[in-house]
């Protein structure tokens, strides 16, 4: 099978199985949603800032070390792993002794169980087997991404069903903490090979991860700098909406982009001389992240009460705003897997911390006008722009890469784009039934997206190198499914 055909079956398994895998967890949000109250979903978004924190402390980035790791063997393999468990052990532990603390200090005591039940996450996680570093280091996607799914949903079942008899918050709990146990157990019971625990080179990857670990915590910090600013502002509604909306505005960028990506981050990490598979890279995320967020910005209003129900429409201006984030957010991780595959994780680090820096510092400023979601989402989205654009200048200036080529490359896709985007307008403003309007809106959308990427691609705006792979993916696409 040659390179090409092999990163293309790949794709497909990852995208079919993490399409299923979102489908059933959009149903049980939608569903859930209508069951319990944002101020239950507030609780939950305080809950989960320990237990992002606690991943954030313990990843050492021991699977991309593998991954990118030239002639890696099996018994490195079972070192990182054996790391990987020890580190999150602790760290669970530390966080379940700390809870009551924790709880104090968000000044919700009545959470303290909560947040000990959901400090063991990160150690159950931590069992998953360790041979799934190996299948996507070659590539093997289709032997493992059905456990994301099996996990899913049972977890969506046993939230939905708790949350129907109790109508609390425990539901999204023990549903995440079913989700991570299903897919440890079947890791064991479909895959051949188990990683074994070793102490022989446990710290094989620490020159790699303490840069990784430096990075993640200012990236997570990054991400999450507005959620926290809204747990400690605004009231558990408040929190519960606007971090609801967060979520959904980045459900492109994780479940739809993101798993693409996962495949990608291995085949950038395979030939450190290609430049080109960088471009390449860039390019498909964004043909596919500029109209996902232009979509979203539009239909956000309308969607806003249909999936989740009239007690949250007032939040739908917060979920338009928050959209960019589709973009910002797709193109922050490919930029930073692209320059990490280099096994430049510093230079990763020093941008991280310097936009938070400039973010941290523009909320300062501008604290006074953000006195609510819509607000907040209006500033975030306007962080997250300028994250896109430095981010892609980063990537030029560590990779050595034209940035003038991926400039025009985010023209040509933010052009194709704004002709779906006045289409899908023109047409919520027909009279015609609301789903039927938007069944409308989505089907013209997408068809007119690539009729005018066929249409720019013949012109000059891509760079001569994009167009050309633009017509071979067109023909791969083609030939394949049609």
């Amino acid at each position: 099978m040659t390179e090409s055909n092999r990163l293309l079956k790949s794709s497909s398994w990852v995208l079919v199985v993490s399409w299923l895998n979102r489908a059933m967890g959009l149903v049980s949000v939608f569903i859930l949603a209508r069951l319990l109250s944002p101020e239950a979903f507030g609780a939950f978004a305080v809950l989960t800032i320990t237990v992002q924190i606690a991943d954030v402390l313990t990843n050492f980035g021991v699977e991309q070390y593998y991954i990118q790791k030239k002639d890696a063997t099996l018994n490195e393999l079972n070192s990182c792993w054996s790391f990987n468990l020890l580190i999150k052990l602790l760290v669970s532990v530390l966080l379940f002794i700390a809870s009551p603390l924790i709880a104090e200090a968000f000044d919700k005591k009545n959470l303290t169980l909560a947040f000990q039940a959901i400090s063991l996450l990160p150690a159950l996680n931590a069992f998953n087997n360790g041979y799934i570093f190996h299948l996507k280091r070659t590539l093997a996607f289709q032997k493992f991404v059905t456990f994301s799914a099996a996990g899913q949903l049972i977890g969506s079942v046993c939230s939905v069903a708790i949350a129907f008899i109790y109508e609390t918050y425990w539901a999204l709990i023990i549903g995440l903490g079913v989700n991570t146990g299903i897919q440890v157990l079947l890791s064991y019971i479909i895959l051949s090979y188990r990683t074994k625990f070793t102490t022989s080179q446990l710290l094989i990857s620490f020159a790699f991860g303490k840069w990784m670990i430096l990075k993640n915590i200012v990236g997570h910090a990054r991400a999450k700098f507005d959620v926290w600013y809204a747990a400690s502002t605004f009231s558990l509604h408040s929190i519960g909406g606007y971090n609801t909306m967060k979520d959904i505005a980045m459900l492109p960028a994780r479940e739809l982009i993101g798993p693409v990506f996962q495949v990608l981050y291995s085949y950038m990490s395979q030939e450190k001389a290609s430049k080109e598979r960088i471009y390449v890279t860039c390019l498909m995320m964004l043909l596919i992240a500029i109209p996902s967020a232009v979509g979203l910005y539009l239909l956000a209003d309308d969607l806003t009460p249909l999936l989740l129900g009239d007690e949250w429409t007032e939040y739908g201006p917060v979920l338009a705003n928050l959209a960019v984030l589709t973009l910002s957010f797709t193109a922050g991780n490919v930029i930073s897997d692209a320059i990490i595959s280099r096994g430049k994780v510093k230079h990763v680090f020093v941008y991280d911390l310097s936009t938070l820096l400039i973010s941290v510092a523009a909320l300062a400023f501008f604290h006074q006008f953000i006195s609510s979601p819509t607000s907040l989402s209006a500033f975030r989205a306007s962080i997250g722009i300028f994250m896109l654009f430095s981010g892609l200048f980063w990537l030029s200036y560590c990779l050595e890469l034209t940035f003038s080529r991926l400039l025009r490359a985010l023209t040509g896709s933010s052009i194709a784009a704004a002709i779906m985007g006045g289409c899908i307008a023109f047409s919520l403003t027909l009279p015609i039934p609301f789903y039927l309007s938007l069944m409308l809106s989505v089907s013209l959308g997408i068809g007119v997206y690539f009729a005018a990427l066929f249409l720019v691609v013949k012109t000059v705006i891509f760079s001569q190198e994009d167009r050309h792979t633009l017509t071979a993916m067109m023909r791969m696409i083609s030939a394949r499914f049609f």
